[in-house]
């Protein structure tokens, strides 16, 4: 991928995206929705689920203003 080149109102911008350096900082994540078993959960006062619970719909928000499109959230999950 080459360099590309655009105008602005201070004259003409230069960026070639092999030389963006990458944050690599993870950005915060806000847990704003959970479903267990089709069952909304209230995740605001901690978190307790029932043995051998299955089906989780999570719904989570994470802010980064690097490359929103291109930035993946890596989703962790452990077995308990």
């Amino acid at each position: 991928m080459a360099a590309s080149g655009f105008s602005t109102t201070a004259g003409v911008a230069v960026i070639d995206p092999r030389h963006v350096p990458k944050n690599v900082v993870p950005p915060p994540v806000m847990l704003e929705a959970l479903k267990a078993e089709d069952q909304t959960v209230n995740v605001s006062s901690g978190l307790r689920l029932p043995p051998k619970t299955k089906n989780l719909q999570f719904q989570y928000a994470a802010l980064s203003l690097t490359g929103p499109r291109t930035g993946a959230i890596p989703l962790q999950t452990r077995r308990l």
